[in-house]
């Protein structure tokens, strides 16, 4: 797997890419609405349509950039955000990103996407959106080092999960974050595996609970 995701890095940062971005109606005097800004340039599946337009507004950052949200087979995770090949660009304004998301339909093998409470999927959303914000200002030998770093180096993968936390934190979404801790740790049919992967890797509620309060006092 670690392989595969070091091979997938590389196409996405150094591959051909022949595409062309489309014109935005902004740039041509057209209005558009709100919707349209934050939502125009996505590819979202109806089940998280919703959870979707609750955490964008927050990340007006992030508006203008390409993300598809996918449900797909992914190993030992719930959710993971990554470059996106098809839409990659040289200037790091111009990238695209695949948020790609289990399809698992058996809580023996970890969380349910259709079946998790709607706070979780919103703790989830802004959490893979923090790793976007995370990669944004990245050159591209910055985020090959980023997955090197990332699958090889579990003090790496600590500090790259904290990050994402704390952009999700910083947009209001302590408690969101945390509920997702408390779920998976809470839910006993969970497999230990999945939960040790959070306890090891992902910041604690008590750490949450500190990064709040530093981001209440900024």
């Amino acid at each position: 797997m670690k392989i595969l995701y070091l091979i997938f890095l590389w196409v996405s940062l150094f591959g051909f890419n022949g595409a062309s971005e489309k014109k935005k109606l902004a740039n041509e005097g057209v209005a558009v609405s709100l919707e349209e800004q934050m939502l125009g340039n996505k590819i979202i599946p109806e089940e998280i349509l919703d959870i979707v337009e609750e955490v964008m507004p927050q990340y007006p950052e992030l508006w203008d950039t390409p993300i598809e949200f996918k449900f797909t087979s992914i190993k030992g995770m719930t959710m993971c955000a990554q470059p996106k090949a098809s839409v990659l660009y040289r200037s790091t304004d111009k990238r695209g990103y695949v948020i790609k998301m289990s399809n698992n339909a058996d809580p023996l093998n970890g969380m349910v996407v259709a079946e998790a409470p709607r706070e979780v999927l919103v703790g989830l959303i802004a959490h893979e959106l923090g790793h976007i914000m995370d990669y944004q200002h990245k050159s591209k030998l910055s985020m090959l080092r980023f997955g090197i770093g990332y699958v090889c180096s579990k003090n790496f993968m600590r500090k790259a999960e904290y990050a994402a936390d704390s952009f999700a934190v910083s947009k209001g979404y302590a408690a969101h974050v945390t509920a997702i801790k408390n779920y998976v740790i809470g839910t006993e049919c969970f497999p230990e595996s999945y939960k040790d992967r959070l306890r090891n890797f992902y910041p604690s509620p008590e750490q949450i609970a500190v990064l709040e309060e530093e981001f209440l006092v900024k």
